[in-house]
């Protein structure tokens, strides 16, 4: 289910004994968000979409003079629904947002094929997916399969299991499994990519065990998608990382 895809929230909260933050830091200022690299997906993708309350046909939801678009949702956002109202249900209400893009985290106990018609059926495409870290580790092959099933041009994992905090061996062994995935994936024409959740900003020298991960792994088969509160919240600037790293 979702919760083994990121992290349960029990597990995220307890992230707060982890994170090196900074003094001046406080909780509960920022948004839950998600920005995409934009090497990684075509469209941004949203947590929350009260923006997109204003539009009913799609072709202009989320976007502006700033912004053309077009703007997908993570699904995972909408969890508590889809174990509440299951899938077609959920799914209908995403349409009502306007929303033709999503980013999946888990099939809600359906076959790909079956979850793909629902998507289908509402007109949303899915682009990218979230699947465990240890499915990439185990079974790259797998979930490339499974991706494909599903219609996906990018597969990633939004957590690397460690033991915290994670440190300088840790963080080689997971940009390796990263490399091992990406190279995996390619061959199905398919990208790898890794969405941070905090813990990897660990000093290491004069920058981070984060800096470590993506100087390791191959830019060719590996890409990043930031969190932008899980990089705000241990006390890093989002627009710095993203200039390092374009």
């Amino acid at each position: 289910g979702p919760e083994e895809l990121r992290g349960s929230d029990s597990q995220l909260s307890a992230l707060n004994s982890q994170l090196p933050l900074p003094a001046s830091h406080h909780r509960g200022i920022l948004p839950r968000c998600v920005v995409m690299k934009k090497l990684l997906l075509p469209f941004g993708v949203a947590g929350v979409l009260a923006f997109a309350a204003t539009s009913s046909s799609g072709a202009d939801t989320g976007t502006g003079k700033s912004f053309q678009g077009p703007v997908g949702l993570q699904l995972y956002s909408l969890r508590a629904q889809f174990a509440a109202n299951g899938a077609a249900k959920t799914l209908d209400a995403v349409k009502g947002y306007g929303i033709r893009y999503a980013e999946l985290a888990g099939t809600y106990n359906l076959k790909p094929e079956q979850l793909l018609k629902l998507l289908s059926d509402r007109g949303i495409k899915a682009v990218s997916g979230h699947f465990p870290y240890k499915r990439f580790q185990d079974n790259p092959a797998a979930v490339a399969a499974e991706a494909k099933a599903l219609g996906l041009e990018f597969a990633g994992c939004a957590w690397a299991d460690h033991k915290a905090p994670l440190d300088e061996k840790q963080a080689r062994e997971i940009a390796a499994v990263f490399n091992r995935a990406g190279a995996v994936l390619a061959q199905h024409g398919l990208r790898f990519f890794y969405h941070n959740h905090g813990f990897e900003f660990y000093p290491l020298g004069n920058e981070t065990l984060m800096d470590l991960i993506i100087r390791e792994t191959d830019p060719k088969l590996v890409s990043f998608q930031m969190d932008v509160l899980w990089t705000v919240f241990p006390g890093q600037d989002p627009a710095k990382l993203l200039n390092k790293y374009p």
